[in-house]
């Protein structure tokens, strides 16, 4: 049908253009069979497009619609237009449906078909996959990764701290196997399991086996054998040990069954690809000034996604830009804390937010009602986590905590030459903390430098205060610093003999004392 017969039919059920299909009562848009993430705004827009396709439709009239009783500028308008263009796979060389008139609006210029009743939209396979949370923002390239990877791997796990957002680009990548090879996709949450042994019941379940017919590992993998399917193993932190040796059995057992684990450690299995996700890019600080440039960094597209959905009418403005970016940059590009902080936007404005992060557990402690406990707080997600350590890795987590930057494996035995650190094999220890997301390592020339992320820091610093070990290792810390203080002077007077004077700067004792002891201040 031409544009011109579609003009005006403002009650059409389904618009079909290109390999899409709109399904406005649903505010749906598909690609072929597969549903797009589309923000609402950018959904809103299309909409509002494709009840004139052919003609243009001034911005004004298009904020109208999309911000009805809301003042906003034609940057915000740019934005939603440009999301909704990369969702339609628009590149400059290929096809093309939303036209820009210049200093009037835009225009949907590609064929469009319109009519209904609207066709159902197929799961795929995924009628079991629960609703996520949000869509990972910023993780396209990620999921598209990691599909790939999937069909050469076979088992594959995504590890990174609580928080990060490894479940929901588990289900990502689970739509895009369901949609892109039509596997059967199912998904057994390992949280829920109170102890190893309820593992195998609980996937045999997820699978649609009774739990009798899956009880064992090697009874599940003999009934899957036949089967071709995406299974997703989420939360393994707590079965780990059973969790690595289930999937290892499955993917030798079950060749067509593919294997996606979420965890904050690596299963350890063999054939296991271990994938750590990142957190989400964040500016530099004075990087960007501009709204339109913010909103090109996962972590501000994220926050003001949020902040929108919690105070309607919310939008990026340039004055905010600034404190948005403070925000995102010191919750590190955790998705958690940036949802959760975009959340208090109707209680605090971005640069009041930006203030009162100091109290960072306190300020985001409201968590959403509708997702499992783990997921509900920054807090709820810490605990999860530290709960799990076994004692002497909760010791050490806890005292590490007092280092102000990052610090080395010597600055570590040094804090913990006496109390309850002492006798435990600090390097393993350092190492599984690294392993399970508690702490990041980068290797400097010969060394090797730990270092804890600051929600993090905060959240253990309150572990080491409620345990009563606070005064023990700040006092300790500070006979460590002392001592380095008097290295670095012994060794600037031997240099005075040989060099003659030599000028101390505040930025030279500070970097020595980074380099020498791993972040004392």
């Amino acid at each position: 049908m031409a544009n011109n017969e579609v003009h005006g039919n403002t009650e059409a059920m389904e618009y079909r253009f290109g390999p899409f299909r709109f399904i406005p009562a649903r505010r749906m848009l598909l690609c072929g069979d597969a549903p797009q993430r589309v923000g609402g705004r950018a959904i809103d827009i299309l909409a509002a497009l494709l009840d004139r396709p052919g003609e243009p439709v001034g911005k004004h009239e298009l904020i109208a619609r999309v911000w009805p009783k809301t003042v906003v500028d034609d940057g915000n308008l740019k934005v939603h237009v440009a999301a909704l263009r990369r969702a339609l796979g628009e590149s400059g060389q290929g096809s093309q449906y939303i036209s820009t008139i210049s200093g009037r609006g835009y225009c949907f210029v590609a064929p469009v078909q319109a009519g209904g009743p609207a066709a159902p939209a197929p799961d795929g396979g995924k009628a079991g996959l629960p609703h996520p949370a949000g869509r990972p923002v910023g993780r396209s390239a990620t999921v598209a990764a990691l599909t790939a990877l999937l069909r050469q791997r076979r088992l594959v796990s995504i590890v990174g701290p609580g928080g990060i957002g490894k479940t929901i680009v588990a289900l990502a990548v689970a739509e895009s196997c369901a949609s892109h090879f039509g596997m059967r996709v199912c998904f057994a949450d390992l949280a829920a399991p109170a102890d190893q042994k309820r593992v195998a019941a609980a996937v045999a379940a997820a699978v649609g086996l009774s739990p009798r017919a899956g009880a064992t590992d090697a009874a599940l993998a003999a009934a899957l054998r036949g089967a071709r399917m995406l299974l997703v193993l989420d939360s393994c932190d707590h079965v780990i040990d059973t969790a690595a040796v289930l999937a290892s059995r499955i993917v030798a057992g079950a060749p067509g069954v593919l294997v996606l684990c979420t965890s904050r450690e690596p299963l350890r299995a063999d054939g296991e690809h271990v994938h750590r996700l990142a957190a989400l890019a964040v500016p530099a600080p004075g990087a960007v000034s501009k709204a339109a440039q913010a909103l090109a960094y996962p972590a501000v597209e994220l926050f003001v996604e949020r902040a929108a959905a919690a105070a309607e009418g919310f939008t990026l403005a340039d004055a905010d830009v600034e404190a948005v970016v403070e925000v995102c940059r010191r919750l590190e590009g955790n998705a958690l804390a940036i949802e959760l902080a975009a959340t208090r936007i109707d209680a605090f404005g971005p640069r009041e937010l930006a203030a009162r992060l100091g109290d960072r557990f306190q300020l985001l402690e409201r968590g959403r009602r509708s997702v499992q406990a783990r997921h509900r707080t920054l807090a709820d997600a810490l605990d999860w986590s530290y709960g799990y350590l076994p004692k002497a890795e909760q010791t050490l987590f806890r005292a590490v905590s007092v280092f102000a930057g990052p610090f080395t494996a010597d600055a570590v035995t040094a804090l913990c030459r006496e109390g309850a650190g002492e006798g435990q094999d600090l390097a393993s220890g350092l190492a599984d903390l690294v392993a399970k997301s508690m702490l990041s390592s980068e290797v400097r020339a010969a060394a090797t430098y730990y270092r804890m992320p600051a929600t993090t820091k905060a959240y253990a610093l309150g572990k080491l205060e409620a345990c009563g070990e606070a005064a023990r290792y700040h006092r300790r810390h500070a006979e460590i610093v002392c001592d380095w203080i008097a290295h670095y002077e012994q060794g600037i007077d031997g240099l005075r003999s040989v060099l003659g004077p030599l000028k101390k700067t505040g930025s030279g004792w500070r970097r020595t004392l980074v380099l020498a002891g791993g972040g004392a201040k």
